[in-house]
């Protein structure tokens, strides 16, 4: 069984689910890494038997004709902020209150990319990128020594994040990503994709809501 995870779901994901297969010796699991724009995920169907993509869940989700879709989990995006910033201490933080900020960003078209043209539209205001990285650790240790802020996953940040910089909600904005599985019907129907996906489902559980 093929299993392709975007970089930050594998971490948030894969070694949970391993410990759940565990329990299932004989499904032969291989992992790989495919980070990719949202729109591009459909297209891996063919070469995986699941694929786990991710999109905003502000915008009409890619065309997946001819795909099975499983929901995950919806993960709130928060704003990092180096600890000694003046809105580290906030409760939430609005589209105004960071719009004038040296941003660390995704490529264009990612997930967390399009929720920022939409922070961007609310302030009425361009957003000011300094850096555009794909890199989860890299960006939140810039943001940690104070070179810019950035839009982080939260359940996938939050472990690094203590000590080390802040998350803080956004309001006023829907600010998250759906993350989903994909798989071609004839290998949805297959037993050993139905328990991998079961158990994805399963780990996925304690970061839904």
């Amino acid at each position: 069984m093929r299993l392709a995870t975007f970089h930050s779901a594998g971490e948030l994901l894969v070694p949970g689910l391993l410990d759940r297969m565990a329990q299932h010796p004989d499904v032969v699991l291989e992992t790989f890494d495919e980070d990719v724009l949202q729109d591009d995920f459909a297209g891996l169907a063919a070469e995986y038997d699941v694929v786990v993509a991710h999109r905003s869940d502000d915008v009409q989700p890619p065309r997946r004709d001819g795909l099975e879709v499983r929901l995950l989990l919806r993960e709130p995006l928060d704003v990092a902020l180096p600890l000694d910033h003046p809105l580290a201490g906030r409760d939430r933080v609005t589209p105004a209150d960071v719009i004038d900020e040296d941003w660390i960003v995704p490529p264009a078209e990612f997930p967390i990319d399009r929720v920022l043209t939409a922070l961007a539209a609310q302030a009425r205001s361009p957003v000011r990128i300094v850096r555009r990285t794909t890199h989860l650790p890299l960006t939140e240790k810039l943001v940690a020594r104070g070179h810019g802020i950035a839009l982080l996953p939260r359940h996938t940040t939050r472990d690094r994040a203590e000590g080390r910089l802040a998350l803080v909600p956004l309001a006023d904005l829907r600010a998250g990503r759906v993350v989903e599985a994909l798989m071609r019907p004839d290998r949805a129907a297959r037993r050993s994709v139905q328990v991998v996906v079961e158990a994805l489902v399963a780990e996925a559980a304690a970061y839904a809501g």
